[in-house]
C-alpha cells in the first residue's frame, strides 16, 4: 500500500543509467526482512568529487530527482518496525560500507530515523481567500507590479482567443 512508482526496478535502473557516467554511484540496494514484513531501500554511496571534499555519502536512489524515498514496508509499518529497520540498517552500513555520512532527503515525518535530524523542513503556505482583494474575479497578489503584469498577460491571451477560466 505504501509503494511508490521511485523506487521501481526499472526506474531506480534508468536512474543509476543516467547518473552513473556522471558521478561517482555504487548500489547499495537494501532487502530486509523481519516475520513476514520486508522492507526494500534502494540506496547509493555517491563518492563526491574534489569540489566536495571527496565526501562519501550514502543517499537514496533517485535522490536528485524525486520527491521523497520512504523505505517500501511490505505491510503498514508501526513506529518500532521503522525505528528497528533503521538501526539494523546503520549497524550494517557501519560494519559493511565506509561512508562518511548519510542523507535521507525526502522522507515523510513518520519515517524519520531516530539517529537523524531534520535539518531544513519547507514551509506550506497559504492565504485566506476570503480576505483576499480580487479585480474582475481574479485574486491579486499583493504586489501591484505583480497584479499588473498578471492583467497584461491576460489582455495578450485575449488578443489572440478567447479566455476562459473552468471550474471542475
Amino acid at each position: 500500500d505504501n509503494a511508490h512508482v521511485f523506487f521501481h526496478p526499472v526506474l531506480v535502473r534508468v536512474w543509476l543509467d543516467t547518473y552513473r557516467p556522471l558521478r561517482a554511484l555504487q548500489p547499495l540496494f537494501v532487502l530486509a526482512s523481519r516475520g513476514e514484513q520486508q522492507v526494500v531501500f534502494p540506496l547509493v554511496l555517491w563518492r563526491r568529487n574534489v569540489k566536495n571534499a571527496f565526501l562519501r555519502t550514502i543517499v537514496p536512489a533517485g535522490h536528485s530527482d524525486f520527491d521523497y524515498h520512504d523505505p517500501i514496508f511490505l505491510l503498514p509499518p508501526d513506529e518500532e518496525q521503522v525505528q528497528s529497520f533503521y538501526a539494523a540498517l546503520k549497524a550494517e552500513l557501519d560494519k559493511n560500507v565506509k561512508y562518511d555520512r548519510i542523507v535521507f532527503d525526502g522522507l515523510h515525518e513518520q519515517s524519520v530515523p531516530e539517529y537523524c535530524t531534520v535539518v531544513h523542513q519547507e514551509v506550506c503556505l497559504s492565504a485566506s481567500l476570503p480576505e483576499s482583494p480580487k479585480k474582475n474575479g481574479f485574486v491579486t497578489p499583493i504586489s501591484k507590479n505583480q497584479t499588473k503584469s498578471n492583467f497584461r498577460r491576460l489582455r495578450r491571451l485575449e488578443e489572440v482567443g478567447k479566455v476562459a477560466f473552468n471550474c471542475v
